[in-house]
């Protein structure tokens, strides 16, 4: 260990360049804070951030480790817990909260092999509810495109213009700023989910409403058929009745 004449610590490190620099392996016990006192929980970061740039978080992981030239993996985080059978507690990968606590969203482990990915939907956290004022009309108002990215050329993509979405369904959109590297116009596709629910309940209402006229209009066609039946009977009869008289 080494400590040098601006007072920082080194360890495995002979020229320290912060207040603890480490080289090489370290192991832990008990809970660690980085930016808190009293770590809560194994690992406690805490720290103030705030803006729009790439570099406004409080954490960052990053893999250095890249070559686009390969097919080799780069992986990022490994988040290992839940259970290896079924899980009726539905143990949290990751949990969202909000800055007074409440939890926003999670993801999930569900059963022994997948994983559920939730938001916050409780009819107790939602007021003034009413039926959607959004209709088949605006799902086909949405525009579907095919489209390569511009940093992947040649590979096809069929999806949807954050843009041209956003001003049939904002919901599903967020905005972006000036900079589209570090702040691109971004779209959710799951949110489409209740105009899609909502499109196929229109179109099964038309299609019940059709059903019923379709039925209606057989049961005239059943009644014509009829008449018309007993009109030929009636003429059948008069024409023998006719050919009778002729033959007294």
């Amino acid at each position: 260990m080494r400590i040098d004449t601006d007072g920082n610590v080194g360890i495995g490190a002979t020229t320290p360049a912060n207040k603890l620099s480490v080289s090489g392996s370290a192991d832990f016990t008990g809970n660690v804070g980085i930016g808190i006192a009293s770590p809560a929980t194994r690992l406690h970061v805490e720290g103030a951030a705030s803006g729009s740039t790439s570099t406004d978080f409080v954490a960052t992981i990053k893999n250095t480790d890249t070559d686009a030239t390969n097919t080799t993996r780069y992986n990022g985080l490994k988040i290992q817990a839940g259970k290896v059978n079924s899980n009726g507690a539905n143990s949290r990968f990751i949990a969202f909260y909000r800055p007074d606590g409440a939890e926003i969203g999670t993801v999930r482990q569900d059963g022994a092999s997948t994983i559920n990915f939730s938001t916050s939907s409780d009819v107790r956290l939602k007021q003034h509810i009413v039926p959607t004022a959004y209709s088949l009309a605006d799902l086909l108002k949405i525009e579907v495109q095919d489209y390569e990215f511009r940093t992947e050329p040649g590979r096809k993509q069929t999806g949807f213009i954050a843009q041209d979405l956003y001003k049939v369904y904002p919901a599903a959109v967020s905005k972006g700023g000036e900079d589209v590297v570090t702040d691109p116009w971004m779209v959710d596709y799951g949110k489409l989910t209740p105009l899609l629910v909502k499109s196929v309940q229109d179109q099964q209402a038309t299609i019940d409403a059709q059903q019923k006229r379709i039925a209606e209009l057989e049961a005239q066609v059943a009644r014509i058929d009829q008449l018309e039946s007993l009109f030929l009977q009636m003429q059948q009869k008069l024409n023998n009745e006719k050919s009778e008289a002729a033959i007294k």
